[in-house]
């Protein structure tokens, strides 16, 4: 249970934490940091580019970032620099300054800054998200994606970011959102991965008794910098007490949150199964301070003998600076500047090729949601290719959002760049090419390769 409660609160070590939410009753606590997936990048990638209109409310800074990675997306921002939303507690504001909404792909774009000193930096998180449009829209469920840090001014003190949300099912009109944050971390850095064999002492390392009885490995006998700075394997190896001790040591200013995995050699390299090895579980965790510096120790279920069995197998590591807790809520109304054209998808004879009886296309010029009724095959989750009149056609573009019962079924697309959808003439679902005539698709056929 301490270890579950652990990971979710670690939730920079993975760039991607996407959470799944569903129209039920909303909390007053945010959820924990979800983990960012790959198959968000291409929402990220796009996201990042549509803050054209909101520029005058930013500093020169943030704004020369944000016009260089603008692209084609800023036609369809909504400038909200002129609705003063806006709230301010713990001494940092949060303002929204853009949005995007085509009726399934939301980014909502704030700015943060410190009233009061120099708080924020570049490596500041925060779980600021949006919450479900309770009754506003018809989907299904949705996908949010908390607030990614997208440029830092210093000088200014002031950090954007992005929210996402990607809903399932059919379009909403005008939608009144909740951004709601909790916390603002800085100095936040992650560490994901083994810890080599050298760094484990051969030799039996002194230990130290605290004022409370624990015994600890006497710090920095045989330290290795595991993060510039934040983050330093202090000691390990076994102590006189006899046990294998891994202690860890936080940077400056810093807190840990740490999550240290030990196992048998003979286990990790195939040679014994699970059954047969040492399990080194893990019998206790101290924090003691040293010199203003936060150190950690973990000792493990292991005798000597076991020295040369003994493989740290995985290190989850979040450091961070003192956190910022309070409360930040904004009401966003979005304004749906994106539309989107129904397609007719019933004619495309889906059912007889791959399962599921495609229904309608849901297509705007940064996204698509298709409905199905599922079939033996599932839905209609493969990857989406676009062909227009001038011949030219999109690579093939990845699922990113879903929904599933047993009658009704969505997939969400998200593109890379715009498409003008009046010159569409056909997409491809998988290798199955549909023709798109007047709204409306006609009779599909397989493709003699799957398009890249």
């Amino acid at each position: 249970m301490r270890e579950e409660r652990l990971l979710r609160a670690m939730t920079d070590i993975d760039p991607q934490l996407i959470q799944r939410c569903a129209p039920t009753p909303a909390r007053e606590t945010a959820p924990a940091r979800p983990r960012r997936g790959l198959r968000a990048a291409l929402l990220a990638a796009a996201m990042t580019a549509l803050l054209a209109t909101a520029a005058v409310a930013l500093s020169p800074t943030l704004r020369e970032v944000l016009q260089g990675a603008l692209g084609s997306f800023s036609p369809y921002a909504q400038d909200m620099t002129d609705r003063e939303i806006a709230c301010t507690d713990q001494g940092i504001e949060m303002r929204v300054v853009s949005a995007l909404h085509d009726g399934n792909t939301i980014a909502v774009y704030f700015e943060a800054r410190d009233l009061t000193g120099d708080r924020l930096d570049e490596r500041t998180t925060t779980n600021a998200q949006i919450q479900w449009p309770r009754g506003q829209v018809e989907w299904k469920q949705g996908m949010l994606f908390v607030a990614e840090q997208i440029a830092y001014d210093q000088e200014n003190r002031s950090a954007l970011y992005c929210a996402r949300f990607i809903g399932d099912g059919i379009p909403a009109e005008g939608l009144t959102l909740s951004l709601y944050g909790q916390v603002f971390t800085p100095g936040s850095h992650s560490f994901e991965g083994p810890i080599p064999d050298e760094a484990i002492s051969r030799s039996v390392l002194k230990t130290e008794t605290l004022p409370g009885g624990e015994t600890v490995l006497a710090p920095m006998q045989n330290p290795i910098v595991l993060i510039d700075d934040c983050l330093t394997l202090s000691s390990c190896g076994f102590g006189k007490d006899g046990l294998f001790h891994l202690q860890l040591r936080a940077g400056a200013g810093m807190t840990a949150g740490l999550l240290p995995t030990v196992q048998s050699r003979e286990f990790v390299s195939g040679q014994k199964t699970y059954g047969e090895v040492n399990h080194y579980d893990r019998l206790s965790e101290t924090r003691f301070e040293r010199e203003g510096l936060a150190y950690y120790d973990f000792t493990f279920q292991a005798a000597p003998e076991d020295i040369g069995d003994i493989v740290i197998r995985q290190l989850l590591g979040s450091v961070h600076k003192e956190e910022i807790r309070g409360q930040w809520r904004l009401e966003v109304p979005l304004e749906r500047q994106v539309s989107a054209t129904a397609i007719d998808l019933r004619r495309s004879g889906t059912e007889a090729a791959i399962g599921p009886i495609a229904q309608t296309l849901h297509l705007s010029p940064i996204s698509c949601t298709a409905e199905c009724i599922p079939g033996k095959n599932g839905a209609l989750g493969y990857p989406l290719t676009l062909f227009f009149s001038d011949g030219s056609t999109t690579p093939a573009i990845p699922c990113d959002s879903s929904y599933y019962s047993d009658t009704y079924a969505t997939n969400h697309w998200s593109f890379p760049r715009p498409i003008e959808v009046e010159t569409l003439t056909g997409v491809a679902i998988g290798r199955w090419y549909m023709p798109i005539e007047e709204g409306r698709a006609g009779s599909g056929h397989w493709l003699s390769e799957r398009p890249r």
